[in-house]
């Protein structure tokens, strides 16, 4: 199990994160190429997959269309119990459960607190790893460090007990609620007979790598374990012995048995098994659109009937495969595109094209729906109007079209070597004007210009600068710019000659990218995240960064675009994409969208970024974006000094910097005290916490808020008010009146007292016999008997019986 978790995990990293979904929203390819996670069929037309970002999909027609059901953070199992009941766990541990197979999905269970460590960080006290449905109202749930839950009413209720001795549980499998197994480190294998309150050690070996990285049973007594980077085991009498199988098998992470005897096998490197003998033998069936490189591999497969099979992980042509023939063939679900290397919306308008590694994309309606135009590829495209489509490509060559992608036309810039000559850069100021730049196959800059639309080049060598140019921006047919690695150059004569121009007196990183929104307003980004600005026309620029509180270590700018002289946006090589509203003055930092190319639409009115393996999304820019949308809550601890602090957080589209509550008497202005905010958004975005010691005043109104802090800018939550509770009456001092029964004086001492007490005797009768103010009174001369002593210090009023004798 934690192999395969590792692996989903690195595979998630390679591939794309999912954007926020109240932020971004998906548009290509569809279903999407995030990885898989695990693949479960309830019949043999309704499934469900769960990737790697936490996105569920279902499909209602075995695999031919999928929709996207929501998003659930952190997700890391699914199941569904025999009867049809489904059950969702994610790392935080909250358990999401459906009782209508899939259809919906409720919130049955909240997560355990994390650990709270102020200097690390706020931990999962349980990290989550796996659950089983065993039946529909019974689900056992297994965390990383060995604690397993048990509830037999559908999560409402649990047992826990964890597996002694065990520091993390690699892999787990249950074969009822009372009899299950997990996984370990030195090939240690335990098992439970009671529903995991005891358990008892299988097997170990003192060697290593030897981690049960798969547990998997058919019956009560058969069943399979996977020692990593070694051997698959096999046991027919309940895990008290095992078996190294003879022919060995790559890396396991899942298996599916469709009958008692016949079972597949998926794991690293695209592998698919079969067996027909209950696990006995196994056979290979190649790779199900996988390969031996790359690291591609599977970790779930569901079979539906012996021939009919689904496996989930990540593979060459989708993350999603289907077979029909019982494993000897597999046909992908959904299209697998390549990288998005150029997107395009001539004037900001509807239709838009998006140039991949398999060919080019239309739109006609801003991104909604999207077509693929012609099988053609290139490294840079230009779109100077909604018919007019120019890509420049390797060997020097240039596609065009005139009518929207129908039909292509090819032309060759002058090169001393055309063949192998890479060109790099591309601008279209209008249908008819454009230039093109290249590495000369190494034996210096190409640089070419055209003014009939692409069909034919015109090369300029002189005047040209020395190295190639690797971006264009023309605001006009004669006045552009362009960059080398370590220059920024401008023309004013439709390049026939270029003019360096001085950047600042700082040190410039190698250059990656400019625009420029008109002849006199431009922007350059270095891969250092520095921002460099003109507005007058490149004579001067000031240097800013894009990330204000942090180094930036995280990736290399590779694409800046922008709108107008407010909006703008930069893409990195890590995932990352800044936005500006306001020129460059503040930077809005959306992490892990994995884009690489961007485009402005709808009038500036939307963005739409590409990405890897086809990705296209679209954020809407109508309404201003907040990074964190939250709001305060009632404490959920309270007292007359002291509270612990809450809020919900319900969007995160950004990095958290710092993250604080601020308070402060209702009475006074602002919010003058503040305290950290834990559980780490990415975990628990519902149930944020602070924690004030003490210093509140009792019975004191005070309002309370969250503060975020993002690439140096504050966003607020919205507030709540709360009162503290009154001081409780302190317990009255005990009064000490000795010797009790006394022949003579009798003292009267109060604890935590000081100063002379008002001291009254009474007879039973109720007479005063006697008053005093001082420590004490003399009974010498009164008559022996019970008489009835009244003590007043202060506010305090002690009363008790004395016995004169």
């Amino acid at each position: 199990m934690y192999m395969k978790q590792f692996f989903a995990w690195i595979i998630c990293l390679l591939l794309v994160a999912v954007p926020a979904r109240a932020q971004w929203q998906w548009l290509n390819p569809k279903p999407n190429a995030y990885a898989g996670r695990e693949v479960r069929f309830v019949d043999a037309n309704r499934g469900f997959v769960l990737q790697t970002p936490g996105m569920l999909l279902r499909t209602d027609d075995a695999g031919l269309s999928w929709q996207e059901v929501q998003r659930y953070p952190g997700a890391v199992d699914l199941e569904f119990s025999p009867e049809g009941t489904g059950y969702l766990l994610t790392r935080a541990g909250v358990l999401w459960r459906s009782t209508d197979r899939g259809t919906n999905w409720q919130r049955v269970s909240r997560a355990p607190q994390p650990v709270n460590n102020i200097y690390y960080g706020s931990d999962l006290q349980y990290p989550y790893a796996s659950l089983h449905a065993l039946r529909a109202d019974t689900v056992v749930e297994v965390t990383e460090n060995g604690l397993v839950r048990r509830s037999t009413d559908g999560g409402r209720s649990w047992q826990q007990a964890s597996v002694t001795g065990v520091q993390r549980v690699l892999s787990s499998a249950f074969v009822s609620g009372r009899v299950g197994y997990v996984g370990a480190s030195y090939g240690r294998i335990y098992k439970t007979i009671d529903g995991g309150a005891s358990w008892v050690k299988l097997t170990e070996v003192s060697y290593v790598p030897s981690e049960i990285t798969m547990l998997h049973f058919i019956s009560p007594r058969i069943g399979f374990a996977h020692r990593e980077h070694s051997d698959l085991l096999r046991t027919t009498d309940g895990g008290q012995t095992w078996a190294v199988l003879p022919n060995r098998l790559e890396d396991t992470y899942a298996m599916h048995f469709v009958s008692a005897t016949t079972g597949f096998a998926v794991g690293d490197v695209g592998v698919v098994y079969t067996t027909t003998d209950a696990g006995a033998s196994w056979t290979s069936l190649g790779p199900a659109g996988g390969g031996f490189y790359g690291g591609y591999g599977w970790t779930s497969v569901c079979f539906t009937s012996p021939s009919t099979g689904y496996v989930t992980g990540t593979g060459y042509r989708g993350p999603i495969m289907r077979t029909t023939d019982g494993g000897r063939t597999w046909l992908p679900l959904g299209p697998l595109m390549g990288d998005m290397q150029a997107v395009e919306f001539p004037g900001h308008g509807l239709t838009g094209y998006a140039l991949s590694g398999s060919g080019l994309l239309k739109t006609t309606d801003g991104g909604d729906t999207w077509t693929v135009q012609a099988p053609v590829g290139g490294n840079r495209m230009a779109c100077p109007d909604a018919n007019t489509v120019v890509i420049a490509g390797g060997n020097s060559t240039v596609t065009r079209s005139g009518d929207g992608g129908q039909t292509w036309t090819s032309s060759t810039v002058p090169a001393q070597f055309p063949y192998g000559t890479n060109l790099i850069a591309l601008e279209m100021v209008d249908s008819q004007v454009g230039y093109v730049a290249g590495d000369n196959n190494g034996l210096g800059p190409l640089l070419a210009r055209t003014t009939d639309g692409g069909r034919s080049w015109q090369s300029i060598s002189s005047g040209a600068p020395v190295n190639p140019l690797r971006y264009f921006s023309f605001p006009s047919a004669t006045t552009g710019f362009a960059l080398t690695y370590n220059t920024v150059y401008r023309t004013t004569n439709g390049g026939q000659s270029w003019q360096a121009l001085n950047l600042s007196s700082m040190y410039v990183s190698s250059l990656a990218g400019l625009d420029f929104v008109d002849a006199q307003t431009g922007y350059v980004v270095d891969d250092s995240g520095q921002l460099f600005k003109t507005t007058d026309g490149g004579a001067t620029w000031t240097a800013s960064m894009l990330n204000r509180t942090r180094n930036y270590a995280s990736g290399h700018p590779r694409n800046i675009r922008f709108f107008d002289r407010g909006n703008g946006c930069v893409q990195d090589d890590a995932g990352n994409v800044f936005r500006t509203t306001d020129g460059g003055a503040n930077w809005l930092w959306e992490r892990n969208l994995s884009s690489q190319s961007a485009a402005y639409t709808r009038n500036g009115q939307a963005l739409v970024l590409g990405g890897r393996h086809g990705m296209l999304v679209r954020h809407s820019l109508a309404q201003p974006t907040r990074p964190f949308r939250a709001r305060a809550l009632p404490p959920v601890a309270l007292t007359d000094s002291s509270a612990t602090l809450a809020a919900a957080l319900t969007t995160v589209n950004c990095s958290v910097d710092s993250l604080y509550f601020e308070y402060g008497p209702t009475s006074g202005v602002g919010y003058p005290q503040s305290t950290f905010a834990y559980n780490a958004p990415w975990y628990l975005p519902d149930s944020l916490r602070g924690p004030v010691f003490n210093g509140l005043q009792p019975a004191t109104s005070y309002r309370v808020r969250l503060r975020f802090v993002h690439n140096g800018v504050r966003f607020y939550s919205t507030d709540t008010t709360f009162t503290t509770a009154e001081r409780p009456a302190q317990p009255m001092p005990e009064l000490v009146a000795y010797p009790n029964p006394t022949t003579g004086y009798l003292r009267v001492l109060a604890a935590g007292q000081r100063g002379r007490a008002h001291i009254e005797l009474f007879s039973l009768q109720g007479h005063r016999v006697y008053q005093t103010d001082g420590a004490g009174l003399d009974l010498t001369n009164l008559p022996n008997g019970m008489y009835l002593l009244r003590v007043q210090l202060g506010d305090q009023v002690y009363r008790r019986r004395i016995v004169k004798q």
